[in-house]
Order: C-alpha cells, then sequence, then structure tokens
C-alpha cells in the first residue's frame, strides 16, 4: 500500500455514503475500515448518520439490509448532537450564507460534529463539504481513492 492510500493518521467520523459502502461490503473501503479499528479502534458515526440510513432502509422496505445495519451499528460510536454542534453549525450557516455558498443541513451538522470532536469526516462527497473545510479547517479523507 503507498502512503497516498493510507488512512489519515487521526480519528475519523464515517459519513453516511462510506457507512453504506461498508454495508455493500466495498473492498477498498472495507480494508481501510479494518486498517483504521487497528489503529484507532471504533467507527464513529453522527446520529444523522444512523438516522439517514435507519430512515432510508425502512422507507425502501429493506429489511436485509436493515438487519445488516443495525448488527453493524452495534459496533460503532455514534455521536450525539449537542448544543455546541449546534451553535457551531449556526455560525457555519451563517457564513457559507453569507458568501453565497449555502449547504445541506444534514451535512452542515455531520461537518459541524467532526469539527466539534477533532475529527476528520471520511467521505466520498468531497465537494459537499469543501467550503466548510475552506473557512473552518474541516479535515477531509476518502477511502474510496
Amino acid at each position: 500500500m503507498t502512503e497516498s492510500n493510507k488512512i489519515q493518521g487521526n480519528l475519523s467520523l464515517i459519513d453516511t455514503d462510506i457507512l453504506i459502502f461498508i454495508l455493500k461490503n466495498n473492498k477498498n473501503v472495507i480494508e481501510k475500515s479494518k486498517e483504521y479499528q487497528q489503529e484507532f479502534g471504533q467507527l464513529k458515526i453522527s446520529e444523522l448518520t444512523y438516522y439517514e440510513c435507519l430512515r432510508g432502509y425502512k422507507n425502501n422496505k429493506s429489511t436485509k439490509k436493515l438487519e445488516l445495519f443495525l448488527k453493524l451499528i452495534e459496533m460503532i460510536e455514534v455521536i450525539p448532537l449537542t448544543k455546541n454542534i449546534y451553535n457551531k453549525a449556526s455560525e457555519i450557516y451563517v457564513k457559507l450564507r453569507n458568501t453565497g455558498f449555502p449547504t445541506g443541513e444534514f451535512d452542515l451538522l455531520i461537518a459541524t460534529t467532526a469539527i466539534e470532536n477533532d475529527l476528520s469526516i471520511v467521505t466520498n462527497n468531497t465537494k459537499h463539504y469543501m467550503k466548510i473545510k475552506e473557512f473552518f479547517n474541516l479535515k477531509i479523507d476518502n477511502w474510496l481513492i
């Protein structure tokens, strides 16, 4: 494995899309999640990622995927939303909106969860988070590349 393909050397928050790739058994993402767990321990997700997956599988009546998700979630730390996260997210929202770069509420709260907990965000949706990275030093990693 080359240095550029290694996981970042810091704690991370797994975005919804990456968790879905884990559930789909994507070889590259599985390899990096195992490497991450060996170095740092338990994977971490936001409460919003938990909600997005739960509602998606229930809405699509994907019973087997829901069961797999619920088994996987037992091994994952779910980070709750706090007043500090909401306060910081409102600051980020105002800054982005005033500079002409509004973002989706879930992405905003997931990114703020990472920032407030000093975590990098692992996502394949890097463009969703680029302005937050630019203005608020969000660390981004992508386990698909």
